[in-house]
């Protein structure tokens, strides 16, 4: 009789184990799918460098480094024409500043995906509208309506203005430029090799 009982509360216990596990994986499940179709989330920090004219390392409260690439824009690489003068209008805007970072998502490379706004400013904005990036169209599905709106007039306005690099009447864009150095022959293993070619624009770069 006492082993039956014995027998009867392992099996019990079993169960209760079964159930608890088969609860918590439930329970992460519906978190983890809460957590993709969540809204943006909202990052405050400081902004404490700038790598280029569309990427910047924001530090939260918590003292903890965060790579940002600014959402719905593309600006010229830094061997690109207006690659430095970008860097240095996006330095002038925001390095040092505290803000917000409206984050959407990480890319690839494990950059967050986001806008900043300085105040009332979008500062991805700021940068079409100096005529310092372009409006990232193939991304503009990922975008508030208003928002992609917003960036492509902007956008519109520098080129009529001839603002920076649209000083030059057909700027090479940052995407084709860099999918043309990523097919330029290089020399490996004694052998001439094609460099890997871009999966096509569905990354952040």
């Amino acid at each position: 009789m006492t082993n039956r009982i014995r027998s009867n509360v392992l099996c019990g216990a079993h169960w209760l184990a079964t159930i608890k596990r088969l609860f918590t994986s439930a329970l992460l499940l519906v978190l983890l799918q809460a957590a993709a179709h969540a809204g943006p989330g909202l990052l405050p920090g400081r902004i404490v460098r700038v790598t280029d004219g569309d990427t910047v390392t924001l530090q939260d409260e918590h003292q903890t480094l965060h790579k940002i690439r600014l959402a719905g824009i593309d600006a010229p690489e830094s061997k690109m024409p207006y690659g430095q003068t970008a860097t240095l209008f996006l330095t002038a805007l925001v390095l040092g500043k505290e803000l917000e970072a409206v984050t959407y998502k990480q890319d690839r490379y494990g950059r967050t995906i986001a806008t900043l706004m300085l105040g009332a400013q979008d500062v991805s904005l700021a940068m079409i509208q100096a005529g310092m990036a372009w409006h990232y169209k193939h991304y503009a599905k990922e975008q508030p309506a208003a928002q992609a709106q917003a960036y492509a007039q902007a956008e519109v306005l520098a080129r009529t203005q001839n603002l920076a690099l649209w000083q030059d009447s057909d700027p090479d864009a940052p995407w084709d430029w860099r999918k043309s150095r990523r097919m330029r022959p290089r020399q490996s293993a004694g052998a001439i090799m094609l460099g890997e070619l871009a999966t096509s624009a569905d990354t952040h770069p």
